[in-house]
């Protein structure tokens, strides 16, 4: 009867253990990228560990990549206020900071500006906080090193044009709870 008596206890206490009503705060936590093009609100997706669109860097710089192939013929890189990018797909663009300089082949070539989308106007405004010290041991080696996981969360804007004054406009950016490795 006592052994009935702790089991019958212990079934009640795992009842309320899982049946509590789920926190409020961890609705909150649920990542978001979005932003607003031509109209329409488009939100990043993940297939396999790959993101088509994020934010990256660490406290003091953040950059952000857009990579949807079905809304924009390239990948759009806003590397830093001021410097940001549509390149073509399947080529790659290099750029130097922090003056922006656009090329091909790390500098040799130049790039098709009417091809390649410029920065015109654009603002990012991004918070990084909850960092979180982790460490991992590389496969290869053995050896055990450290990173820093940090959570951004803001807003963006940007414009991009091309030398036919094509535009391409994205309003109402949201980055919410993504959580990056920087370093």
């Amino acid at each position: 009867m006592i052994i009935m008596k702790h089991l019958y206890i212990i079934v009640m206490a795992l009842c309320f253990i899982s049946c509590k009503k789920t926190d409020d705060k961890a609705s909150d936590e649920k990542p978001e990228f979005s932003f607003v093009y031509n109209g329409k609100t488009y939100y990043s997706s993940v297939t396999g560990d790959v993101s088509n669109a994020g934010v990256g860097g660490d406290e003091n710089v953040q950059s952000i990549h857009i990579d949807m192939p079905e809304i924009f013929d390239g990948i759009i890189y806003f590397v830093e206020p001021g410097c940001a990018y549509m390149a073509p797909r399947n080529e790659t663009i290099y750029v130097d900071t922090p003056d922006c300089k656009l090329s091909l082949n790390r500098g040799t070539t130049a790039i098709d500006s009417a091809k390649v989308y410029l920065y015109k106007s654009g603002k990012i405004d991004i918070s990084v906080d909850k960092c979180v010290n982790k460490s991992e041991t590389d496969i290869y080696t053995g050896q055990t090193g450290s990173y820093k996981v940090c959570r951004f969360s803001g807003t963006f804007e940007l414009t991009l044009v091309n030398n036919k004054q094509e535009a391409i406009v994205i309003t109402n950016g949201i980055i919410k709870n993504q959580y990056v490795r920087t370093n």
